[in-house]
């Protein structure tokens, strides 16, 4: 995975939430370890939560926005 690429894959995140990861991994057609670097990223950027369901983990986006500039601005309006 490339620098790059990441706001693309993380607005495509946004996008179909929510999702198990296993199904995104699947949906984005990228390989498991590229989407656990992506999740981490997201969870850390708080754009994301993770709660364990059976035997795998669901995706939700944490604040409704389905924006990754959305965000952005929010985060600078709060400063």
């Amino acid at each position: 995975m490339k620098t790059k690429d990441l706001p693309v894959l993380k607005q495509k995140v946004l996008d179909i939430l929510p999702i198990t990861q296993a199904e995104m991994w699947k949906t984005l057609g990228i390989p498991n370890r590229d989407g656990s670097t992506l999740v981490t990223l997201m969870l850390k950027e708080n754009l994301i939560s993770r709660t364990k369901q059976d035997k795998s983990f669901l995706l939700e986006k944490i604040n409704g926005n389905g924006s990754i500039k959305e965000d952005r601005r929010k985060t600078d309006e709060e400063l």
